[in-house]
């Protein structure tokens, strides 16, 4: 049987659509012709994501967006903004729910538990 050696270099199909950019030049690209399969040495290949979609500008928007820095936060400042949560939801969707099948007057425990689940 015969094995097939990893290749290094990219895909035929990928080096004909991206555009290049050499190491000495780098605010040039020079796309490369259509027929052109030769590898030039020490060619870079130029990102074809647009920069405010790329990893890093992805991440920071990430860190800047809401709930997101809250992992971060010291545990007594993240429990408290936990806590606000739970009583907002619970009042405002847990309750009026738990409420029409127990009765709050009668029941108040079950009432609660129902309210939190």
């Amino acid at each position: 049987s015969m094995l097939l050696a990893h290749s290094t270099r990219s895909p035929v199909w990928l080096r004909k659509t991206l555009p290049t950019i050499r190491p000495g030049n780098r605010r040039s690209v020079t796309p490369k012709a259509k027929n052109d399969t030769t590898e030039p040495d020490n060619v870079l290949q130029c990102c074809p994501v647009p920069k405010d979609q790329q990893p890093m500008q992805e991440l920071q928007s990430l860190q800047r967006s809401f709930l997101f820095d809250w992992a971060a936060l010291p545990l007594s400042q993240f429990a408290v903004r936990l806590a606000a949560v739970y009583l907002a939801f619970l009042a405002a969707a847990g309750f009026p729910v738990a409420a029409v099948t127990f009765s709050p007057s009668e029941e108040p425990l079950q009432c609660f538990l129902a309210a939190s689940a």
